[in-house]
């Protein structure tokens, strides 16, 4: 965590008695001694404590691993963005990435690639993988 920044966020707290909440914030994490580090990802909360004349005497630490719930929530996007077969963008995701385009200036191109058959094909292709298990 020192070389993460999370230190600083620390001191930040403490000079300015102002709380910090990160949500699913990255992390680099050995979970096991002799472990590697691993990516993670982190709900953290510090939050000053004060004494009666509002001097700050210490920082409340709460963090919570959320890993799960963040790769989860990655593959959900995935799958709403993409085609599950080719792995290309769906119809929907292509017009998000359209209307993206459209607020660019300068010139642009697109390509139309309208395969023969390709419909088709991928049905066979899907066919085959579900022979196969």
């Amino acid at each position: 965590m020192i070389n993460q920044g999370y230190p600083a966020k620390l001191d930040h707290v403490f000079a300015t008695g102002e709380p910090f909440i990160g949500r699913a914030l990255p992390i680099q994490l050995q979970r096991l001694a002799d472990g590697p580090l691993e990516q993670c990802y982190i709900d953290l909360i510090y939050q000053p404590m004060r004494d009666p004349q509002g001097k700050i005497m210490g920082i409340f630490v709460q963090g919570h691993d959320v890993t799960d719930v963040h790769e989860l929530a990655q593959e959900v996007s995935y799958q709403a963005a993409h085609d599950s077969l080719t792995g290309l963008y769906n119809r929907r995701e292509f017009a998000k990435q359209s209307r993206k385009v459209e607020g660019i200036t300068g010139p642009h191109a697109l390509l139309y690639l309208d395969l023969d058959h390709f419909k088709s094909l991928m049905i066979g292709v899907a066919m085959l993988r579900a022979m196969r298990y």
